[in-house]
């Protein structure tokens, strides 16, 4: 008698137990709908205009948390500090945005 619920003849080779259901249905959606599902969630919620202004702020708020950190440090000299400080200053964060059209699917 079986000791498993799972019949030995419905697992994979290979693997000792299924996975769960959430994660074979993963599977299955990235191999067959991955790009498509991808620039959906993209055009949804990526390139909107809320997400962008989202991110701006927290950039923006990293950047604060950085300078509030070189500010405190007590073992760094004042010519350092204003070092790092100008080093902040010339910190560019890009937005990096697939283009519409674009694909990761290999060509046959």
């Amino acid at each position: 008698m079986p000791t498993s619920a799972t019949p030995t003849s419905a697992r994979a080779p290979g693997y000792a137990e299924q996975r769960p259901r959430w994660q074979r249905g993963v599977v299955i959606v990235n191999r067959h709908l991955g790009d498509d599902v991808g620039q959906m969630y993209a055009q949804t919620l990526l390139l909107s205009p809320q997400a962008k202004a989202e991110a701006q702020a927290m950039v923006s708020n990293i950047i604060a948390a950085f300078r509030k950190r070189i500010e405190a440090l007590s073992w760094m000299a004042a010519s350092t500090k204003a070092e790092a400080q100008a080093k902040l200053n010339t910190l560019y964060v890009g937005w990096a945005i697939r283009k519409p059209g674009l694909t990761t699917r290999p060509t046959k």
